[in-house]
Formats: C-alpha cells, sequence, structure tokens
C-alpha cells in the first residue's frame, strides 16, 4: 500500500470505528477492558476474548477491514495463483543477499530520536545509503499486541500523544521504515519478538514495559507464571503458547501487518525470547502436542503469507531467528527440521546470544532443505565483551561465517553511526573478497552471553564446539596442565606472504598482571612462539604467517617453568594486519548546502550540480582530499538519504557532478555530507547506481556482482597500487553519450582473490610532464601493459586504425606502436601519470585493408627468444575474420638491445602463432608457447567463428610453434581477442566473449600442469553490456508488472534481460540467449541467403520488438535485421511463459519469397564471386538493408502494422533514403496480409528521410500524449551526426499524418553527434512518471538514460552552493 493511498480509505475506517464505539459503554471511552483503542487498525482486539455485542462488533469490523484490504490490492495489483506465488516466493528466498542490518524499535528519523525512550540511539537505517545492505529487520516495538503502536495512545506510563508527535499526520512508523526501504533498493522484513520478557524486570524499563502491557495484565492467566516469581529457565511474563489464545493473538498481528503493509518479509524472533511453554520453564522439554501447536501455527501464517502474497502478486518470505541446534531447538518446542522440510520457513537465522556448533554444520543442514541461512552475530555478548565488538574483531568473525558458506550476516541492532569504526562494516562485510586485505583479530570464541542451559534445563549438552577462552570463560593454567584453544582464521595469509606481500601476525594472550616474559609457553600449530612481550595483563607473540592455516588452528597454551603463580588467561585473539589496508581512514567529516534557485516545474527531475569538493575543504578549514565513497546526499524537507550517483570527473579528483533526483517540487533544499582521507584510495564503485536520466549509463544493480564488459582485455596488473590485479584494456567505439572514441581503461579490483571489480576508468596521458592530462582515443585501438624500461612500474603502449585520423589531428598516429612511461607519480584520482615517450614503427603490408597498409592489431610487449629483453609482436584485428582471409601469422620485432631499454627492433618476421596470439608458458617447460585463435569448422558462420588454442614453443630464432592443441575440457568459442597473465597472483589467459563482451580468465591454479579453471569477471557496478550495438526494446517480457529490456546485437543473438526488482528499483539478471524450438535464435547474412559463405560481413544485427503481430494476444518476437527481410517468431507459450516456435517470414504483397528470389538477392551480394557488395539495389524486397521497424495500429483496425526504411529508395551509402507505412488487413477469406500502403510524407509532401551511413529507425510512441502514435526518428547526414527527432502526428488514429521532426534535447541542448553506429533508441516510461522517456542503445551494447522532464526543460536547474562546515563528532550522526 502506498502513503497515496492510505487517504482515500481513512474515511470508511472512521464510520466503522465510530460504529464500533456505539457498541461500547460510554465509561471504558475508547477503551475494551482497559485496552485503548487506534484510530486506524482494529486486529488487536480479536484477542480479547470478549462476550455479546462488544464481539460480534469486533468480528463485524476485522471483515471489513479484510474486505478493503482485499479491494485495495485488487485495484493495485494482478493477483496469482498459489502456485505462482511459490515459485515467486522460493526465487525471491533465493535472492543473493550481503548484509541484512537489524533495529530494535526505534524511530525512523534523527528528529523522533530520545521522544521514545530517552536513551535511545540513533537509528541506523536512515545511514544505510552506498553500503552493501540489502535488507533490513525492523521491530517497531517490543510488546504485545505489536500494531497497536503505530497510530495508538499507547499507554498513560508513556508521554501524552507521543504518536501525534512522532508521525504527525503522516505515515506512521511500520509504514516510514519500508518507504525508507523502498527508496534506498532495501527488502523491508518486519520483525516480531515472539515472547519479550524485558517487561519482567524490577527496573524502571521493565515496569514501564509491564505497566503499558494491558493484554497480559487483563490475562495473567495466558503467563507461564504469577507475576514477579522467580524461575530458572526463563521469565514469568513470558507467554505460553500452549494457550491457543496467545497463538491466535500471534496469527491476527501478523496477519494484519501483511495485509496492511507491502513488507517483503516476516521475521519471527524467538530469541526474543526463548521461552515458548510453561512446560519448558518448569525443567522439562516440550511435548509432542506442544510442538505441533507451534508447527500449526507455522503452516497458519505460512498460508497466511502465501495467500496475501498471492493477492498482491508479490511474495512474503518468512524468517525465524532460532537456535543453531535442531535438537535444542525442538527441546524447546520449535521444530525447525520439520519447518524446513514442510517448506514453511525461507530463511533461518541462527544464532543469539549463544551458538552451539560450528557454523559449517548449521548450513549444512539449512542448504540440505533449500533454506536460506543468514549468520547472526550477537553472540558476542559476554561479560566484559568490549574486547569482542572492535571493527577488527567484527571482520574477523564475519569472515569465518563467510567462508562455512553462510548466504548472508545479519547484524543484530547495529548503532554505530558514520564516524564510529564499526561503520566501515557495512561498506565492506558484506561480501569475503571485501574483508581480503583489511587487517582483522580472530578471537577464541566464547559460548556467549545467555548460556545455553539459561533458557533449557541441561542446556548444554547440545553444545558440538569445544569450550574455548574468553572473557566469561577464563582459564587457569595449573602446572603440567595445558589449554587448546581452537581457533578458526578465514584469511589465507600463509597464501598472501608467499606472493611476498607483506602482512604481521601477533598473538595476544590477555592475563592476569604481573604476568610476565617465560610465564606462558604458547605452541601454535606445534610451533613454539617467541619474542614475545607483556604489558598490561596481556602477553604477545610474534607468528610467523607461514605456520598460520587457512581454517582452524590449534594454540596450546601451558604454564611456564618459571611462573611463579599460576597464569589465568581470559582471551585469546590473533592480530592481522596487511600492509595495504587503508580502511581504518575515516578522516574529517563535511557538510555543505545546495539549493536549487530555478524552479522545480515538475518532477521527477534529475539534479546535477558541479561540486568543488577541494575548494570546500579548504574552505572549511580542512585538510587532505575527498574520499568519494562517503558523499551523502540529504533532502532537508525529509531529513532522508537521497539516492545518488557521481560523475566521471571524481575518477579523476575532487571536482564533478552529484548527481540525484527530486521527487517533489517543493524540496529544493539538500545538504550533501562527506569526508576526507589521507590517501586518495582506488576510484570509487557504487554497488546501487540510481537511473537519474542526464544520459547515465544503465547499470545492472543487481544485489550481486554481474559479468563486466570489454572488448579488448589487455592485462590484469595493479595499476591502483593496493596490491590486487586490475583489469586493464581497450574500447572501440563511443562509450557513452558524448563520450571520447574509445579507449584504455582500468576496472579496478575490490577484493584479493576473487574476480570483481568496480567502475571502469579511462586511464590519461600527457604528452610531457608539464601538461595537461589527455584521453587516448580512437574508433579502434588495442593496448598492452608492461614494464617497457625495466624501472618496475607498469607502462603503456598501443596501436590504432586507420580510422583514427579521422578525428585525430595525428595523421600518421595509425603507423607507429606508441609507448607511454609510468612516471611513479599519481594523479588526482589515485591511477598513474603516463606520459608520452616514443612511437615505434609498425609493419606494413598491402594486404592490411582499410589500415593504409600499416598493420593494427594485438601489440605484445614480450620476450620471445627468451634473452632478457623485451621484445614487440604485432598482430592482425580484422583482417582475419572470414574464411575467404584467415591470415594465423604475427609480425616479430625482435629487440637487438641486449640492455632492453631503449628499444631497438630488428626487420618485422613473419611467425606463425595463430590469429591475434598473445604468448604464455602453457606447459611449464619454460618456453613461452602461443595462444591464440584458429577457426571453429563447427561455427555457424566463418565470420569472426574462432576458437582458441594453444601452439607449444620449439624454440628457434625466429621462434617456432607446433600445430594449435585444445584446452581440454573448455568450450573456448566466441572469442575474439586473448591476451597473456602471469604474475604472483594469477596465471592463465584473458579471453573475451563476441556475444556479450565479456571477459573471463582461463586461469593455471598450477604452473606447468595442464589444468585450467575459467573465472568469470564481475562486477557489482557493472553497466548494462549485451555487445556490439545491441538495440533495446523495453517491454514486460514475462508480465510480472515492470519492464524489461529485449535487445538485439551485431554477431545475431537477441537476448533478454530481466528485470528482478520493480519499475522504481530495477534490478537486472545477466543477459540470456531467446530460444526457438529449444536452440539459440541467431541471424546472420549467409543463413538467409544462400551461396555467401565467407561473406565479408556475415553479421546479423537483429532489431527486436516484443508485439502482438498475429492478433492472438500474445506477444511475438519481431526481427528486422541486416539484410532486407523481416522474420518474425510466433510466441507459442503464455504471456508469462514466453515460448517461440520457428522462423517466419513477414511476406509483403507483391513481393513473394522464393528459393529464386533469395538466389537473385545473394547474387547482388556477390554469391558465386566473392567479390562481395552491401546494400545492393534489390527489387526482390520492398524492405531497406539493416533497418529497424517500428510496430503499431497506425491505422486504427486492431492489427499491427509496421513502419519499415523503403527498399525503393537509396541514399549514397547504400541505406534507403525514406520511410514507408505497411499495414496489415484481412482478405476476403479473413487471413491476415500485408501491403505497401505509402511513403511516410511531411505537411510539405516530401518523405521522411532516413539517416545516412547509419540504420533508419522510425520509433512508434505517443510522445505528446495526445491519444495518437508519433514517430520518434534518427536523423542526420551520417552515422557520427545524427539525432533523435519528434515527428509528431497531426493526423488521426486511423489517418496518420506527420509534422516536420522536431530535435529532441537534454536541457535545451539537441542530442546530437552523440556517437558513431547508433544510438538504437528506445521509449519507454522508465521512472513510472506517466510520460514517455528516452533510452539510448550505444554501439557498445550499453544503455543510457534521458528522462523526459530533463528532456523537456529548456536549461539545466541552477544552485546555489552554500558553506561547507566541518561536522562536530555528535552532528555526524
Amino acid at each position: 500500500m502506498t502513503d497515496q493511498d492510505r487517504p482515500s480509505h481513512l474515511p470508511q475506517l472512521k464510520k466503522l470505528q465510530a460504529i464500533f464505539r456505539r457498541c461500547v459503554s460510554k465509561e471504558n471511552g475508547r477503551r475494551i477492558l482497559g485496552l485503548p483503542i487506534g484510530n486506524r487498525n482494529g486486529f488487536v482486539f480479536l484477542t480479547l476474548l470478549l462476550a455479546g455485542l462488544a464481539m460480534l462488533a469486533v468480528a463485524v469490523f476485522t471483515a471489513d477491514e479484510n474486505r478493503a484490504a482485499e479491494d485495495r490490492t485488487a485495484d493495485a495489483t494482478k493477483r496469482v495463483s498459489l502456485d505462482e506465488i511459490r515459485t515467486l516466493r522460493k526465487k525471491a528466498a533465493r535472492r543473493k543477499r550481503r548484509l541484512v542490518v537489524h533495529s530494535d524499535g526505534y524511530p525512523m528519523t534523527e528528529e523522533h530520536r530520545g521522544v521514545f525512550e530517552p536513551t535511545a540511539p540513533s537509528s541506523v537505517f536512515p545511514q544505510l545509503a552506498r553500503t552493501q545492505t540489502d535488507a533490513c529487520t525492523y521491530s517497531l516495538i517490543h510488546q504485545f499486541p505489536v500494531a497497536r503502536l503505530y497510530r495508538a495512545k499507547v499507554a498513560q506510563e508513556w508521554p501524552q500523544g507521543i504518536i501525534k508527535k512522532m508521525y504527525g499526520d503522516g505515515p506512521d512508523g511500520l509504514d516510514a521504515y519500508i518507504e525508507l526501504c523502498r527508496r534506498n533498493n532495501f527488502e523491508a522484513f518486519w520483525a516480531m519478538r515472539m515472547n519479550d520478557t524485558h517487561d519482567a524486570s524490577d527496573g524502571p524499563h521493565g515496569v514501564m514495559r509491564w505497566k503499558s502491557n494491558l493484554w497480559k495484565q487483563a490475562h495473567p492467566e495466558f503467563l507461564v507464571a504469577p507475576r514477579g516469581t522467580p524461575l530458572r529457565w526463563g521469565q514469568w511474563s513470558a507467554l505460553d503458547y500452549a494457550r491457543p489464545e496467545v497463538r491466535e493473538m500471534v496469527f491476527r498481528v501478523l496477519e494484519e501487518v501483511c495485509s496492511n503493509y507491502e513488507i517483503d518479509g516476516l521475521l519471527l524472533d524467538f530469541f526474543r525470547h526463548l521461552p515458548t511453554f510453561k512446560t519448558t520453564v518448569l525443567g522439562d522439554e516440550a511435548t509432542a502436542e506442544e510442538v505441533e501447536m507451534l508447527t500449526d501455527l507455522f503452516r497458519r501464517i505460512r498460508r497466511m503469507a502465501d495467500e496475501v502474497g498471492a493477492e498482491r502478486g508479490r511474495p512474503i518470505l518468512l524468517a525465524v531467528r532460532a537456535p543453531d541446534s535442531l535438537g535444542y531447538a525442538k527441546a524447546l518446542g520449535l521444530d525447525l527440521e520439520r519447518w524446513m522440510k514442510d517448506d514453511l520457513i525461507d530463511i533461518w537465522i541462527a544464532t543469539g546470544y549463544f551458538r552451539l556448533q560450528d557454523w559449517s554444520e548449521t548450513v549444512a543442514i539449512a542448504h540440505e532443505h533449500e533454506v536460506q541461512l543468514w549468520a547472526a552475530l550477537d553472540d558476542s555478548r559476554i561479560v566484559k565483551r568490549e574486547n569482542r565488538n572492535s571493527l577488527e574483531v567484527y571482520r574477523g568473525r564475519i569472515q569465518n561465517a563467510w567462508n562455512a558458506g553462510v548466504d548472508a550476516v545479519w547484524l543484530f541492532n547495529f548503532f554505530y553511526g558514520r564516524d564510529d569504526p564499526q561503520f566501515q562494516l557495512l561498506k565492506e562485510a558484506g561480501d569475503p573478497d571485501s574483508l581480503a586485505r583489511t587487517s582483522k583479530v580472530y578471537v577464541a570464541e566464547g559460548r556467549g552471553f545467555g548460556r545455553a542451559g539459561h533458557f533449557l534445563k541441561n542446556g548444554e549438552r547440545f553444545f558440538t564446539r569445544p569450550l574455548a577462552v574468553c572473557p566469561s570463560d577464563p582459564v587457569t593454567l595449573k602446572p603440567n596442565e595445558t589449554a587448546t584453544v581452537p581457533l578458526q582464521v578465514g584469511d589465507n595469509v600463509s597464501a598472501v606472504a608467499e606472493q611476498g606481500d607483506s602482512v604481521q601476525v601477533k598473538l595476544r594472550i590477555q592475563t592476569d598482571p604481573g604476568i610476565g616474559s617465560g610465564d606462558l609457553v604458547v605452541r601454535f600449530n606445534a610451533d613454539v612462539l617467541k619474542n614475545e612481550r607483556a604489558a598490561d595483563g596481556w602477553v604477545e607473540f610474534d607468528v610467523p604467517p607461514a605456520i598460520v592455516k587457512h581454517g582452524e588452528n590449534e594454540i596450546i597454551i601451558a604454564r611456564g617453568r618459571g611462573a611463579r603463580r599460576d597464569p589465568v588467561v581470559r582471551d585469546l585473539q590473533l592480530s592481522i594486519r596487511y600492509e595495504t589496508d587503508t580502511s581504518a581512514d575515516t578522516g574529517t567529516s563535511f557538510r555543505l548546502g545546495v539549493s536549487v534557485t530555478s524552479e522545480l516545474a515538475a518532477v521527477p527531475l534529475p539534479l546535477d550540480p558541479e561540486i568543488d569538493f577541494a575548494r570546500a575543504i579548504k574552505e572549511a578549514g580542512g585538510d587532505g582530499i575527498l574520499d568519494p565513497g562517503s558523499i551523502e546526499v540529504r533532502n532537508v524537507a525529509t531529513g532522508g538519504v537521497v539516492p545518488h550517483s557521481l560523475g566521471e570527473g571524481f575518477h579523476y579528483g575532487d571536482n564533478g557532478r552529484v548527481r540525484w533526483v527530486a521527487t517533489d517540487t517543493t524540496h529544493t533544499d539538500y545538504e550533501i555530507r562527506f569526508q576526507s582521507t589521507r590517501e586518495r584510495r582506488p576510484p570509487i564503485s557504487q554497488a546501487v547506481t540510481p537511473m537519474i536520466g542526464v544520459g547515465d549509463l544503465l547499470r545492472y544493480n543487481a544485489d550481486q556482482p554481474r559479468p563486466l564488459a570489454l572488448r579488448w582485455p589487455s592485462r590484469l596488473v595493479d595499476l591502483t597500487g593496493d596490491g590486487r590485479l586490475d583489469l586493464v584494456g581497450a574500447l572501440p567505439h563511443i562509450y557513452a553519450p558524448r563520450s571520447h572514441h574509445g579507449g584504455i581503461v582500468c576496472y579496478p579490483q575490490t577484493g584479493v582473490g576473487a574476480f570483481e571489480f568496480g567502475e571502469m576508468v579511462r586511464l590519461r596521458f600527457k604528452e610531457r610532464p608539464e601538461d595537461t592530462d589527455k584521453q587516448f582515443t580512437g574508433p579502434y585501438l588495442v593496448a598492452d601493459v608492461a614494464d617497457v624500461n625495466r624501472d618496475g612500474l607498469a607502462d603503456l603502449i598501443y596501436t590504432t586504425t586507420q580510422r583514427t585520423t579521422w578525428f585525430h589531428p595525428d595523421r600518421s598516429i595509425y603507423q607507429f606502436a606508441h609507448i607511454y612511461l609510468n612516471t611513479g607519480r599519481r594523479d588526482a584520482g589515485g591511477l598513474p601519470e603516463f606520459v608520452f615517450e616514443t612511437k615505434l614503427p609498425l609493419p606494413t603490408d598491402p594486404q592490411a585493408a582499410g589500415t593504409g597498409g600499416h598493420w593494427w592489431g594485438p601489440v605484445r610487449v614480450v620476450d620471445l627468444n627468451n634473452d632478457g629483453a623485451l621484445d614487440l609482436t604485432v598482430g592482425r584485428m580484422f583482417n582475419d575474420e572470414s574464411a575467404a582471409y584467415q591470415d594465423t601469422t604475427c609480425d616479430y620485432l625482435r629487440n637487438t638491445n641486449a640492455e632492453g631499454w631503449p628499444m631497438r627492433l630488428a626487420e618485422p618476421v613473419k611467425v606463425d602463432a595463430g590469429c591475434r596470439a598473445c604468448f604464455y608458458d602453457v606447459d611449464g617447460d619454460g618456453m613461452l608457447d602461443a595462444v591464440g585463435l584458429t577457426p571453429d569448422p563447427d561455427a555457424e558462420t566463418a565470420y569472426r567463428g574462432h576458437l582458441i588454442t594453444w601452439r607449444k614453443g620449439l624454440g628457434g630464432e625466429p621462434p617456432r610453434f607446433g600445430p594449435p592443441q585444445h584446452f581440454a575440457g573448455h568450450d573456448l568459442r566466441y572469442s575474439t581477442f586473448v591476451s597473456a597473465v602471469d604474475t604472483k597472483q594469477r596465471r592463465g589467459i584473458l579471453f573475451n566473449d563476441k556475444r556479450n563482451h565479456g571477459v573471463s580468465l582461463l586461469e593455471q591454479p598450477q604452473r606447468g600442469e595442464l589444468r585450467f579453471v575459467r573465472r568469470v569477471l564481475s562486477s557489482r557496478a557493472a553497466d548494462v553490456v549485451v555487445g556490439d550495438q545491441a538495440s533495446p526494446f523495453p517491454c514486460d517480457w514475462e508480465a510480472d508488472g515492470d519492464w524489461d529490456l529485449v535487445v538485439g546485437g551485431g554477431n545475431g543473438w537477441p537476448q533478454i534481460i530481466i528485470n528482478e526488482g520493480t519499475n522504481e528499483h530495477p534490478r537486472f539478471a545477466a543477459p540470456q540467449p531467446i530460444l526457438s524450438e529449444g536452440r539459440p535464435i541467431r541471424i546472420f547474412m549467409s543463413q538467409v541467403f544462400p551461396g555467401i559463405e565467407g561473406y565479408g560481413h556475415d553479421m546479423g544485427y537483429p532489431f527486436p520488438s516484443y508485439v502482438d503481430w498475429d492478433g492472438d494476444t500474445l506477444p511475438d518476437l519481431m526481427l528486422p535485421n541486416i539484410t532486407n527481410r523481416v522474420f518474425y517468431y510466433r510466441n507459442i507459450g503464455t504471456r508469462q511463459e514466453p515460448k517461440f516456435g520457428p522462423r517466419q517470414q513477414v511476406i509483403v504483397d507483391d513481393y513473394p519469397e522464393t528459393a529464386a528470389t533469395l538466389a537473385a538477392t545473394a547474387k547482388l551480394l556477390g554469391a558465386g564471386t566473392q567479390k562481395w557488395g552491401k546494400r545492393m539495389f534489390d527489387p526482390n524486397s520492398p524492405f531497406g538493408w539493416r533497418a529497424r521497424a517500428g510496430f503499431a495500429d497506425f491505422n486504427g483496425d486492431g492489427l499491427m502494422d509496421m513502419v519499415h526504411a523503403d527498399g525503393r529508395t537509396r541514399n549514397a551509402s547504400g541505406y534507403a533514403d525514406q520511410y514507408a507505412l505497411f499495414v496489415q488487413y484481412r482478405d476476403d477469406q479473413g487471413q491476415r496480409k500485408l501491403r505497401r500502403d505509402r511513403v511516410i510524407t511531411l505537411p510539405d509532401g516530401q518523405p521522411l528521410k532516413g539517416p545516412g551511413g547509419i540504420t533508419s529507425q522510425a520509433i512508434p510512441a505517443d510522445w505528446d500524449q495526445d491519444g495518437l502514435i508519433d514517430l520518434i526518428c534518427h536523423m542526420g547526414p551520417s552515422n557520427t551526426n545524427c539525432q533523435p527527432m519528434f515527428a509528431r502526428n497531426i493526423g488521426t488514429k486511423t489517418d496518420p499524418r506527420f509534422d516536420h521532426p522536431r530535435p529532441l534535447a537534454l536541457w535545451g541542448e539537441p542530442l546530437f553527434n552523440l556517437m558513431k553506429h547508433g544510438p538504437y533508441w528506445a521509449i519507454h516510461d522508465f521512472d513510472s512518471d506517466g510520460r514517455p522517456d528516452l533510452l539510448a542503445g550505444c554501439a557498445y551494447g550499453n544503455y543510457a538514460f534521458y528522462c523526459r522532464t530533463a528532456m523537456d526543460l529548456p536549461a539545466r536547474p541552477s544552485f546555489e552552493i552554500g558553506r561547507t562546515r566541518m561536522l562536530k563528532p555528535e552532528s555526524r550522526k
């Protein structure tokens, strides 16, 4: 239920309440049996055993309330079946989550702090933006009945009007929580304390809670014992779940919350508190009947949650927080195993105050039953626990949990603010890889704060973990006795040390003051520790990293022979410190105000002020540089954190655009909070980046890494200086609108030992040291990274094509390999400063078509002849792609300078090493082998149809190589580029995938062993990239209410990208092929036309649309493409699960298709001669070549029609010169037919022109929202000088006529000359404001978003940047 929905039914609720009040005695006023009546919800009264008229009134109120809720749900969403909701629930339960943050009962906003409880800490939820949090759990109040807090006057003991003061007339606490979660793309779970006993305390806090719980006061018979009764295994105020009234109360409260609030899940928290039956409190185990009572309650809850979920079309998950031992839990009445087997719970959160077994045991049980296991970390609440809650200890405990295979980490009451060291966990602890190089402390884990025997008689018998040393379990060392302490260590420090990286390990043992050197003898995995130091009750030992095991370690402590008394061991901690760890540098906090000074005429509206943070820090009297990852935007009007993104400028310094979206025209004041840091960290990486609408790129924004894209990967090398291997490579084309042509880029790695990377950052260079930075540019260029001058720093070398001269003043740039040396300095963004050094002439070859007779291609810096000097090899890029000409050679340029630098290159010599070969010692014999591309005999088309193979190095001068060999066990088709990786950390072959530009490493774990493992490189910050010129079509693919993307691609495969999120917060799955009759659909030239195998541009370029072509109400897959034919695939599945039949062709009257017409077209293309042409005038088809069609009912007859490039015309580049309308009709037999209706003309009678030198596009959309179908066209003289234009329909629904096109703009500036090859436009209401927006499909296969509000405004909003102030520590939260 949204906030907008709620006012519409409040009058009905008030009317029902008025009726109810008339049924109650005047003496009671708004109370029944002393229980206050809220002004919104009424389920609380179901639990009172009222008689006569009062019970009837409650029943009537409840029934009407339920029906109203059903009506609201039916209006808002589409119902699904219970089977469908169970399928959706299982899918949602399997969702990858990193951190889940819990808060108990505190208000949502800072201004409410202290209103509810004077000592309440700041709510952590508003601070979770831009962290690794994926879900939240929230217990709004501790007492039964929970729901009555939401708007009730709780009790006289609490301040008068507290709820009014906290929430006014706006959303209540649970509404505010859900809205906050939606705004930040968090899952929202509501947590219920299943048996809270804080009210048993005699202190003021407990007395207040007891007095406020009128239901317990009214029904003392529901409690396990009379008030004040001392009990051994629980508290007297616990409810006895053997009473049906108690179980009914719980069910009704849960039902009320599910029915009235848009939660994603319920959390039933049994650790608040564990007694469930009077039986267990009195010292026995729960009976079989009692166990069945709780199981039956869970069946009801599960059924209710599924039914409510089915009504609203979105599942409600069920999580339970319970002990980690099945036996212990069942003894208390919680039959966890049964609940999992019977699909009654989705998530098990283990544990609470204590942990009974190792994480791995609990994980195995949960996963056996396909239930997620979340690790709760509140068992550190032990006596004298101050040494257990540090940032470093949390890291160690979390790393161990991840290593055991838990599915998420659940942080209980994590009340740390942004300036507390522990807050750093929220930015790094959601993934073991992001923790890998952070300093940690591993502690000997105790048995927790609340012992297992505190809640269950003889509960300690369920412990399977050995008793360890901790402050609550000290061990006294007697003569000839030892203490054995098992210690789990999640860091692989021995491997780090073997790689030559610096790591310090120390063992600290807490004992009594006065214990000194020699009083303890410590063995660490059988090695006696030395270098002992004692101070302040701690004894410290140095631990050699090589002896620390990744996993369980054994530490044996004994009393030293010279000890004068028996040492008492109170704690044991293993400290690990990495030289590269900079996570503790939190810097100084600042804030500055930003006001929008221009009118906000409409929303949603992108705001993107440019801010100089370096100047801001200086103005406030601070020092250091900006930490971009600390930036937080707050809405002054609401106090809430606003999701934002950052412009590219922050990759290089402290100045750039901060971008967010205004959602209210009156919200013009914002505050930006940020921190300084002493040292620039690797470039920022946002796990979730909101869609802004100023040409920003669409991201996966998934809750897990997605494949990153890089067409020509070069190396894995540490460029950021953090010890991690970053991915470096080259881009073709223009990656983003109005960006640079091509470039050399770096993806910084975010975790050691992993294959996860951050945002893409462009590398820059200087012509001379004193010059300003420039971008590497060129529509096609390839690079290598190597230490060419042997100074220990990674340098750059690249080659490019003759086409670069179209955009570059150096007309000879393509004739050389260009070398840029790493100066050892870093730019303001933390990346190396490269300065031009020299250029080396490239080999020449008359057959190197399109490159002016000069080769360009993979340039490799490699000591190919093993003489100690780095040589060069240069391969080919495009001339090796077709069957007619596949060159497997490269040029070898030997370095004749024995010193290595500067390079003096001999004349080039041909070496047969494979297409685009790189060089790597595959078999471990000490000689470099060649790894390259070999024609794939089974490829559907020879064009770019390659396999990755290797050739054994045979030595010699020039070097020789053996025949191609396959990498056994790996399908290595579809690659067009390979590179070698040979570092201390990783060894193997980098390669791309032409289908989506994805990058993988074929890693060789052991040198010399012919065993390889494929590692997919990924990023949580990955842009959605699908492959060469993948034109988009937004649609609701599986009819679940959100927009997905069906996309094309140059290589011929259409793909579907499913939105696993919502319209407001899309989260995209990785692209998947679309199947026809069980096989991936693919289109390419030689598949359509006979006799053109080996065609010089055997591509596909499907331009998909998903529309109902055949009129059966199911959308079909329409595929105009590179050819001048149009194909479609009929949907023979369902709306929810589309399935496609065989390929069919769209036939136009007077243009029949036969084998003869196909052969005639093939002959025009060069069949029989292999003198290939393209885009020839073809009388056999009414359609233009490589054109994108638009589909809509243009004449209002209920049949789908089509606008397509008119094949009867042709411009100088071979593309159709104008557009034609093709309409469907039914003939006399009722059969659907298609005819060419007319050329689309403008008011002056001239045809609507197509663009020059690029794909034509005419996309139907009601752009001006007048009910008529307009056209968005791509127009311009060439493929680098085009723009989208709006051709308004000035006709009617049955006779469309179009006005002269007008350019579309952003902030008043036409979207002109954005890129080469495209963009491919898509029209859809992406931001859910009711108006169509624009999506630009870039040539690289990624997508830029343009918000309609920003497109309609004549200028960018203006801003006033306020004065920067340094935050005092107490005001930073």
